[in-house]
């Protein structure tokens, strides 16, 4: 068997499965693992048994729905490559203008806190792209942050972010940031049972859902928020479009002016951000 017969083979298996990119990932599942480029895919050469029966494993893993990124063990990130695990959210699209809009508001050596960082993606794109401020990053879940540290030692970084345990603020007495940013978990219990099978039966669900409508945890970083930015200082959240308008308020209630809400690349309005 060369390698487009093996393509081939596992394109029409994840048709099958009624994976919708099913060409591009089973091309990622011959290719990836084994660092080979496009045009090996079309060489003669005979894949050896070992690859065949690695490619065959994660496509009938990817059958059963379990996500590529997990499978290839990263996903990108704007311009990085972050290892992801089943400990961690895959990082999506749509935070990467979150971070985009965060670090057009840090001025030089101002200092940034991840809240639920999970992998690191937000804190550790700051960190590669600004390395004169001073990022901290925090998650409730150890298994996550071991990830984030990962991540971390694999970045050519010249100031590493801080990683910390911290049910939302909670480790963080007495400590004042000039930004907070934060992608916590925002999906409702009833929105949870439908998402599609690769997030539902993989990605972990304490990443995903909170009580209160989706909005409990965002709610109570909004009301603790003020006694740890500085003068001035900015909180920028995600959340679903649904509760931007309640968060918005909460905000506003919470003492945060120039409060702005925005869309992301689809036109969701996803993003809340404020001044204290």
């Amino acid at each position: 068997m060369n390698y487009l017969e093996l393509y081939q083979e596992c394109s029409a298996a994840l048709k099958t499965a009624e994976i919708e990119n099913y060409r591009n990932e089973a091309r990622w599942l011959v290719l990836e693992p084994f660092q080979l480029s496009a045009g090996d895919l079309y060489s003669a050469a005979p894949v050896p048994p070992e690859q065949i029966d690695r490619v065959r494993q994660l496509c009938a893993r990817r059958c059963q729905h379990e996500p590529l990124q997990y499978l290839l063990g990263s996903a990108p990130f704007g311009e990085l490559e972050l290892a992801v695990t089943p400990a961690v959210l895959i990082p999506r699209c749509e935070t990467v203008m979150l971070a985009e809009f965060v670090l057009q508001h840090l001025a030089p050596g101002a200092s940034l806190l991840d809240v639920g960082c999970g992998s690191g993606a937000i804190a550790l794109l700051a960190a590669s792209r600004r390395p004169d401020i001073r990022v901290t990053a925090v998650d409730k879940s150890p298994e996550a942050l071991r990830v984030a540290e990962l991540n971390a030692r694999s970045l050519d970084l010249a100031a590493v972010p801080e990683f910390l345990e911290s049910d939302l603020l909670s480790a963080l007495v007495h400590r004042r940031f000039d930004v907070i940013v934060a992608n916590l978990p925002y999906v409702t219990f009833d929105e949870y049972a439908e998402l599609a099978p690769d997030v539902r039966e993989y990605e972990p669900q304490m990443a995903l859902t909170a009580d209160d409508n989706g909005m409990a945890l965002i709610s109570r970083l909004i009301a603790d928020s003020p006694e740890h930015l500085k003068p001035g200082g900015l909180l920028a959240l995600e959340m679903s479009p649904h509760q931007t308008a309640r968060a918005a308020d909460e905000m506003s209630r919470c003492g945060f002016e120039n409060i702005s809400v925005f869309a992301d690349q689809f036109g969701k309005k996803r993003f809340v951000a404020g001044v204290l």
